[in-house]
């Protein structure tokens, strides 16, 4: 439609007719809008959940990298139960629902804490307990951002209905003017030929 609103041959029929120059730019404008809110639906389903996985991501790793050492801690002092805790790896988190495996890091990050006093044998101390906070925090925020995307989705899901319905409606406008405009052109033909 744009591609035959553009061609100037076409525009030369109707620029007389300035309702229909006016509906055709209420509608260029309208296709324009269309394709902010299409890239907005893009960014909130994509981009807040591709920041949601790289903060999953960073948070597993960062939890594997200390629960490892702590292993060889809990090994060393023969403590069984919470050797089983840190006994952990990437892939452990990467299978099933993310809620258990964040349930499971949180656990592990509070075994840490809790004994970071007696870990600096294998170079744990409370600055690596402030970085599985943060890598936690990190990835909590960006579930809330997903949140909030997700209802400023629906908020534009809405919109969109409500623009495509005035596109529609626009078209609707711009073909019955085309076709009064092409049968004036038709009448006059008729008229100057049989004359």
């Amino acid at each position: 439609m744009l591609i035959f609103f553009a061609d100037p041959m076409n525009v030369a029929v109707w620029t007389s007719f300035t309702r229909l120059t006016a509906e055709i730019t209420n509608f260029v404008n309208m296709n324009n809008t269309l394709a902010n809110y299409i890239q907005q639906h893009y960014t909130d389903i994509t981009g807040i959940t591709t920041a949601k996985n790289d903060a999953f991501a960073s948070m597993v790793a960062t939890v594997v990298n200390k629960a490892q050492k702590a292993y060889v801690w809990a090994i060393d002092n023969s403590n069984n139960n919470l050797a089983a805790i840190f006994d952990v790896k990437k892939s452990n988190f990467m299978k099933g629902s993310e809620i258990t495996a964040f349930s499971k890091i949180k656990n592990i990050r509070d075994s840490i804490a809790a004994n970071i006093a007696m870990m600096k044998s294998v170079q744990l101390d409370a600055a690596d307990v402030a970085m599985l906070n943060s890598a936690i925090t990190t990835y909590q925020n960006a579930i809330g951002s997903q949140g909030a995307a997700q209802a400023h989705k629906t908020q534009g899901t809405k919109a969109l209905e409500k623009l495509l319905y005035s596109i529609d409606k626009s078209l609707n406008l711009i073909d019955k003017f085309i076709f009064v405009r092409s049968c004036q052109f038709d009448k006059r033909i008729f008229i100057e030929s049989a004359t």
